[in-house]
């Protein structure tokens, strides 16, 4: 049976990716001052977009991010199981948003809908190119000839190996947020510098903290060599928040003590960017089983 997969545009991937895996994506929405964005696929491409929404924030423009409407989410999913296919949804985690929790309403009233379609809903609990990444086995599960059972089945197993890792500027928009807790709070005070992941329920942790912009760069290489194998068939994926530099500084340092096969850089989507600010800094990639694995 054909299905169809389906995200939503936090998962930082760029157009190019959805249209050649036919991947349909749930656009977000953010708001600066008078200014919305709707995120599609194309505003990923758009570097002066990006790089307009990434000086609102410089500036202090009060910032509100959003879900995708019902009826936008509807509109998408219906398309899908009308023309015959099933669909599988991978979605932003679930314990930093209520995006996913706002696809599964609608799916759920569809599926009534639609009872002869399967419809099947993944919580990737990842963030930005985490998220990607989990979307990107899929698709290529998908395109090898895996049905809709092997590629869920498989995501498990690549969610339980999927690491994430991430440094902030300034930890004040994470914080109202309300998505760091416990001593991450106490990460940035006195200057240092956080080390921060999402675990495996898909919450956000302290791991380290360090010194200096150096010093924190350092501790998420050793991150990743620490957590990555077979390296050399690897890609890592690197997300910024307008500190281009500082994201090559890390790509040098991980191909010198990492040796991955690929690093990929790309800006971080605004509506992550929202909420951890400009100079943020993430990695992501496939790497060793958890000890913790979540079903």
């Amino acid at each position: 049976m054909a299905y169809t997969i389906v995200t939503d545009s936090a998962c930082n991937l760029n157009s190019r990716i959805f249209r050649q895996s036919n991947i349909q994506v749930i656009p977000l929405n953010v708001r600066a001052g008078g200014h919305k964005m709707v995120l599609d696929a194309e505003v990923a491409d758009d570097p002066e977009a990006l790089q307009g929404w990434y000086q609102r924030l410089r500036t202090g423009a009060p910032v509100k991010t959003a879900p995708a409407s019902a009826d936008t989410v509807e509109k998408i999913c219906e398309k899908i199981l009308a023309r015959g296919e099933d669909l599988l949804y991978i979605g932003f985690s679930s314990r930093l948003s209520n995006i996913y929790g706002g696809v599964k309403h609608v799916l759920a009233k569809l599926e009534k809908r639609y009872p002869e379609r399967r419809i099947c809903l993944f919580d990737s609990r990842a963030v930005s190119f985490g998220e990607g990444l989990l979307v990107m086995k899929a698709a290529q599960r998908q395109e090898a000839g895996a049905t809709l059972t092997e590629v869920f089945e498989g995501l498990k197993d690549d969610r339980n190996c999927l690491h994430q890792y991430f440094t902030v500027e300034d930890i004040a928009p994470l914080a109202k947020s309300g998505r760091l807790k416990g001593r991450a709070r106490l990460a940035g005070r006195f200057g240092r510098k956080p080390l921060l992941s999402v675990d495996e329920d898909g919450d956000i942790h302290i791991k380290a903290s360090a010194r200096s912009e150096r010093g924190v760069l350092s501790a998420i290489a050793r991150r990743v060599d620490k957590k990555m194998e077979d390296a050399d068939e690897k890609t890592i994926f690197i997300a910024h928040t307008d500190c281009i530099d500082k994201a090559q500084r890390l790509s040098r340092r991980l191909r010198e003590t990492v040796h991955p096969n690929e690093v990929l850089i790309h800006p971080l989507d605004p509506v992550i960017a929202a909420h951890v600010g400009v100079g943020a800094l993430g990695v992501f990639f496939i790497g060793v089983p958890r000890k913790k694995r979540v079903y």
